[in-house]
C-alpha cells in the first residue's frame, strides 16, 4: 500500500492537470456534504451548550416546585419552613404568578404570565443566563420600581428591547408602567413568554393574594428525600432536582443533535451521489492508463489502492474546504436555531469538529467511489486492444457485494456521526430501499421517453391530444398531486404528436441523451427528488399549521374576545363592555382557584418521580385539570358551551346553589378514576377555603373548542355558587363575548382603556403570538432544507459538467454541422429541465401521500395538500434547474470544435 500511496502522491498532481474539471467537481459534492454535516453539527453543539452549561440556574436551585395548574397559598408555605427549620432546606423562595397583558406598538395585546419575584432573595441557584446585558444581575436591574425583566420569547412577541417601556395590564390592579432592565434567554426548548416583576409591584397588577406557581430551594441534604417529602405534600405539583434537569436537558440536547445530523446525513447522502458520478467519469476517462497499470503486472489490489489513495487525498481537501464553508454557515444556523428557540447560543467551534469534518470528507469519498473502482480494476488489457466498450468485466454477485459493503460503511459512519446505531440502520435502509425504488421508477420514465416516436396518423396524434387532455381535467378535480406528472406526459406528446420538426428533434435528442447515461441521469433525479421533497413538505407543513392553527383559534367558539376582572370592579366591566358597538353576545362567568386534595375522600396521593431523561413535568399533567371552579348562574339559564357529555348527565337549572359540577373526560382514567357520583375536595389557593363538589357528569369539547377561555377558565363546572363558596372574596369574572370580526381590534382596545384593571385578549392577539412561533420554527426547517438543495444542485452542476465532458466529441460534431454554442446549451438545458420537471412532479406526488398517511395514522388535524404550493414547488425546480445546466454547460458549448476533439 505504500507504493500506491507513493503513486498516487504523483497522481492526483497529474489528475488535476488532466482532469481538472472532474476533480473539481469532486471537491464541490464532498465541500457540500461536509459543509451540511459540520454546519448542522455546530448548530446542535451551540444549542447543547446553551442548555447544559446553567442547568443549576435554570432549575433554580437545588430543587424546583412547579404548580402552575394548581397555585399554592401562602399556607401552603409552611412546608417549606418546617424543612428549613430541620436543616434540610438551607435557602428557599417563592414566584406567585400573575396573568397580565401589554400591547405592542402596533395595538396587538399580548397575553402572558408574570412571576412575581422577591429580589431580596431571588435567584438562589446563580444567575440565569442574559440575552441582554450579558453580564446581567437580577438584583441590580430590578432595583427600582417598574423594572421588569422578560425572557426572549416574550420580547420578541411584544418586539421590545432592553430599555423599553410597556404598559402592563393585570386583573384588579391600576396597571404597571414597566420598563425593560433585561432580556433573558430561555432555559430549555419549551415556549414561555414570561416577565418577572418585582414582588414591591405586584399590587398595580392584581388585587388578589398571591397564587405561589414555583418554589425554589438549596439543600443542605439528600436532594432525593426532599424531593419524596415534596411529592407526598403536592401530588398536583412536578419537582425537579438538579440531576433530573441535567437528565432533561441532555435528553433535549439528544433529541436535537440527532435530529440535525440526520438532516446532515441525508446532504451528505445526496452529496455522495455527485463523488460517485465524479469518479465513475474521471476513471472512465483513464481507462488506457488502469490497462497499462495492468498490463505492465501491477496487481488488481495495487490498481485499486492507488486510486482508494488518489480518492482519499481528494477527500480529504474537499473535507478541509466543507469544513471550512460549514463553519462559516453554522454561524447563520446558530442564529436562526436561537431565535427560534430563544436560547443564548453561540457558536461553538473546537478541533474536534475540524478534524471531524476532514476524516468525514476522506471517508465519504473513499466510501462512495469504491464502486467506480471496482469497475475500473475490472478492465482487461486484452479487451481494451479488442476495442471492446466498455473494457470492464463485470460481475452482478461482486456488484451486489460491493454495494451491500458501501451500504455497511455508510451505516457504520452514520451511526458514527450520529451516536445512534439502531436510528442509524433504519434510516439507511429506508433510504436505500426508497432510493433503489424511486431511482427504478426514474430509470424506466428516462427509458420510455428515449424511445418514444411520433404517432404515425394525426388522427392517433389528435386522440392521444384529447385522452391526454381529460386525464389532466379529470387529474386537476380528482387527484391534484398528479397533474404535474400527467402534464408533463401531455406537454411531451402534444410536442411528438402535433410540435414543429425542430422541437421534435430537440425532445428526442434530449431524451436518447438522458438514456445514455441512464444509471447516473437515474440518480441525478433520486438528488433532484430529494431536494425538491424537503423543500416541499417543509412549506406545505409550515404553510398549513398557519392556516389550521389560525382557523382553530377563531372557531374556539364564537368566543374572541374575553376580559376578566376582580369581583369589585365586575359590574364596571359588564356595563362598559355592553357599551362595545361591536358585541353580538355574551357570558359572564365566575372562577375560583383551587387544587385538589382529596378525591372520594381519600386524600390525593404523592406523584410519582419523573423516570430517567423524562419530561418533569409529566408527572402532574393528568390532575390538572383540576385547578379550581368554573361558575356558570345555572337558576339563569346559563350553561357551558362547546361540550359534548360522554358519561353522566349535563348541568341543568336544578342544579342552582348546588356543589354539582361537571369534570374533563380525561379524568375518567388513571390516576382519579372520576365518574358520576365521585367527590372531588378542592381547598383555595389563597383563603385555604374547602368545598367538596358531587361530579354528575363528565364531558369532552367540541374539537378546538374554548382555546381562548380555557387559558383562564378552570375545566371543572359548576353552579356559581360553588365558584364563591370556593373562592369567597377572590373569585374573578370571566366575561367572553362574540364581537363582529371588523370591530375586534378596536373593541378590544377601548375595553382594556376603559377597564385598566381587567385583562382583555382577543383572538386575533393570540394568532399573532402563534404565528411568531411557526415563522422562527419554520426558518430553522428551511435553513435545515437548504443544506439538502444545495446538495441536490451540486449534484446537477456536477451531472451536467460530466456529461458535457464525455460528450465532447457530440458537441464539436454538433458544432460542426451548424449548431451554435446556444443550441448546444439548449439542448443541455431542455434535457435538465425536464429531469427537474419529472423529479418534482415525482416529489409532489410523494408529498400528497406522505401528508395522507400521517393525517390518518399520526395528526389529530389533517394537512391538506396545496396544489399552489406544488405548482411553485415544480416551477422553482424546472427553474432553478434548468439555471444550473445553464451555468453549468456555457464553458464546454463555447469551445472550438478543435479543441473539444483534443480535449475528449
Amino acid at each position: 500500500m505504500r507504493g500506491a500511496l507513493r503513486l498516487a502522491m504523483v497522481s492526483v498532481p497529474r489528475s488535476l492537470r488532466r482532469g481538472g474539471r472532474r476533480a473539481v467537481v469532486t471537491l464541490l459534492c464532498v465541500a457540500v456534504g461536509v459543509a451540511a454535516v459540520v454546519a448542522l453539527q455546530v448548530a446542535a453543539l451551540s444549542v447543547g451548550d446553551a442548555l447544559t452549561t446553567n442547568v443549576r440556574a435554570a432549575n433554580g436551585g437545588d430543587i424546583a416546585l412547579a404548580s402552575n395548574s394548581a397555585p399554592l397559598s401562602a399556607a401552603d408555605l409552611a412546608v417549606f419552613r418546617r424543612l428549613a427549620a430541620d436543616g434540610a432546606i438551607t435557602r428557599w423562595t417563592a414566584v406567585s404568578r400573575v396573568h397580565a397583558t401589554a400591547s405592542t406598538p402596533d395595538g396587538h395585546i399580548i397575553p402572558f404570565d408574570a412571576a412575581v419575584v422577591d429580589t431580596s432573595a431571588y435567584p438562589i441557584g446563580g444567575q440565569p443566563t442574559f440575552v441582554s446585558p450579558a453580564d446581567g444581575d437580577v438584583q441590580r436591574l430590578m432595583a427600582r420600581p417598574g423594572d421588569v425583566l422578560v425572557s426572549s420569547v416574550l420580547a420578541q412577541e411584544l418586539g421590545v428591547t432592553t430599555g423599553a417601556t410597556v404598559d402592563v395590564a393585570g386583573v384588579g390592579g391600576p396597571g404597571l408602567r414597566a420598563t425593560v432592565r433585561g432580556v433573558l434567554a430561555q432555559s430549555s426548548l419549551e415556549h414561555a413568554a414570561v416577565m418577572d416583576v418585582r414582588r414591591a409591584d405586584q399590587a398595580a397588577l392584581t388585587s388578589a393574594p398571591p397564587q405561589y406557581v414555583d418554589v425554589y430551594a438549596n439543600l443542605a441534604g439528600d436532594p432525593a428525600a426532599a424531593a419524596a417529602q415534596l411529592r407526598q405534600a403536592f401530588p398536583q405539583a412536578s419537582v425537579t432536582t438538579v440531576a433530573e434537569a441535567v437528565a432533561n436537558a441532555e435528553q433535549q440536547v439528544h433529541d436535537f443533535h440527532t435530529f440535525a445530523l440526520l438532516a446532515g446525513l441525508v446532504a451528505l447522502l445526496v452529496a455522495g451521489v455527485g463523488i460517485q458520478n465524479a469518479m465513475q467519469s474521471a476513471l472512465t476517462a483513464r481507462v488506457s492508463e488502469v490497462a497499462v497499470l495492468k498490463a505492465i503486472g501491477n496487481p488488481p489490489w495495487l490498481v485499486g489502492g492507488l486510486f482508494t489513495a488518489e480518492a482519499a487525498i481528494l477527500g480529504a481537501v474537499g473535507g478541509a474546504l466543507g469544513t471550512a464553508a460549514g463553519i462559516g454557515v453554522s454561524s447563520a444556523v446558530t442564529r436562526a436555531v436561537a431565535r427560534a428557540t430563544g436560547l443564548a447560543a453561540t457558536t461553538h467551534i473546537d478541533l474536534g469538529v475540524v478534524l471531524e469534518g476532514v476524516g468525514l470528507g476522506l471517508g465519504a469519498t473513499v466510501l462512495f467511489s469504491l464502486l467506480p473502482i471496482s469497475a475500473a480494476v475490472g478492465v482487461r488489457p486484452v479487451g481494451l486492444l479488442r476495442g471492446e466498450l466498455p473494457p470492464v468485466r463485470r460481475s452482478a454477485p461482486r456488484y451486489a457485494a460491493l454495494l451491500l459493503l458501501v451500504v455497511l460503511l455508510f451505516t457504520a459512519l452514520a451511526a458514527y456521526v450520529t451516536g445512534d446505531a439502531t436510528v442509524s440502520a433504519w434510516l439507511v435502509a429506508g433510504g436505500v430501499v426508497v432510493c433503489g425504488l424511486l431511482g427504478l421508477g426514474f430509470a424506466t420514465a428516462v427509458g420510455a421517453l428515449a424511445r418514444l416516436r411520433a404517432p404515425a396518423h394525426l388522427a392517433g396524434a389528435a386522440a392521444g391530444t384529447v385522452v391526454l387532455g381529460a386525464a389532466a381535467a379529470l387529474a386537476s378535480r380528482r387527484a391534484p398531486a398528479a397533474t404535474p406528472l400527467v402534464l408533463l406526459v401531455m406537454s411531451v406528446w402534444v410536442v411528438l404528436a402535433l410540435g414543429p420538426q425542430r422541437w421534435r428533434l430537440w425532445l428526442l435528442m434530449a431524451g436518447r441523451n438522458l438514456d445514455r447515461r441512464r444509471a447516473r441521469t437515474s440518480v441525478t433525479l433520486v438528488a433532484l427528488f430529494a431536494g425538491a421533497l424537503s423543500a416541499g413538505l417543509t412549506l406545505t407543513v409550515a404553510s398549513a399549521l398557519h392556516g389550521q392553527i389560525t382557523n382553530a383559534i377563531a372557531a374556539s367558539t364564537s368566543t374572541n374576545l374575553v376580559a376578566v376582572a376582580s369581583d369589585p370592579t365586575r359590574d364596571a366591566l359588564l356595563r362598559n363592555a355592553a357599551t362595545l358597538p361591536g358585541v353580538q353576545s355574551s357570558q359572564a362567568t365566575e372562577i375560583a382557584s383551587g387544587r385538589v386534595v382529596a378525591i372520594d375522600g381519600a386524600p390525593l396521593a404523592a406523584s410519582p418521580a419523573p423516570a430517567p431523561s423524562a419530561d418533569p413535568q409529566d408527572a402532574a399533567r393528568p390532575l390538572r385539570s383540576l385547578n379550581g371552579v368554573t361558575g356558570y348562574d345555572l337558576g339563569a339559564g346559563a350553561a357551558p358551551t362547546g361540550i359534548q357529555v360522554v358519561d353522566g348527565r349535563d348541568l341543568a337549572p336544578a342544579d342552582a346553589g348546588t356543589d354539582d359540577v361537571l369534570v374533563d373526560g380525561a379524568l375518567g382514567g388513571a390516576p382519579a378514576n372520576l365518574h358520576p357520583g365521585s367527590t372531588l375536595t378542592l381547598a383555595d389557593a389563597s383563603t385555604g377555603n374547602q368545598v367538596t363538589l358531587r361530579v354528575v357528569g363528565l364531558y369532552e369539547r367540541a374539537g378546538r373548542r374554548g382555546l381562548l377561555t380555557s387559558r383562564y377558565s378552570p375545566r371543572v363546572f359548576g353552579d356559581i355558587a360553588a365558584a364563591r363558596r370556593l373562592g369567597g372574596g377572590t373569585v374573578e369574572t370571566v366575561l367572553s363575548m362574540t364581537v363582529a370580526a371588523d370591530r375586534l381590534d378596536a373593541d378590544s382596545v377601548v375595553l382594556q382603556r376603559k377597564d385598566p384593571g381587567a385583562l382583555v385578549a382577543n383572538v386575533n392577539d393570540l394568532t399573532v403570538v402563534v404565528r411568531t412561533v411557526l415563522d422562527n420554527l419554520l426558518l430553522v426547517l428551511t435553513v435545515v432544507t437548504a443544506m439538502v438543495v444545495l446538495a441536490g444542485v451540486a449534484v446537477v452542476a456536477n451531472s451536467v459538467t460530466l456529461a458535457l465532458l464525455e460528450r465532447a466529441r457530440e458537441v464539436a460534431l454538433l458544432r460542426s454541422v451548424g449548431f451554435g454554442p446556444t443550441h448546444v446549451v439548449g439542448l443541455v438545458v431542455l434535457e435538465y429541465g425536464l429531469g427537474g420537471f419529472l423529479a418534482s412532479a415525482a416529489a409532489v406526488v410523494s408529498i400528497a401521500t406522505a401528508l395522507a398517511i400521517l393525517s390518518r395514522q399520526a395528526l389529530q388535524t389533517p394537512i391538506a395538500f396545496s396544489a399552489g404550493i406544488s405548482a411553485v414547488l415544480v416551477t422553482a425546480s424546472v427553474v432553478v434547474t434548468a439555471a444550473t445546466a445553464w451555468i453549468a454547460a456555457r464553458g464546454r458549448a463555447w469551445m472550438h470544435p478543435a479543441a473539444a476533439l483534443r480535449n475528449s
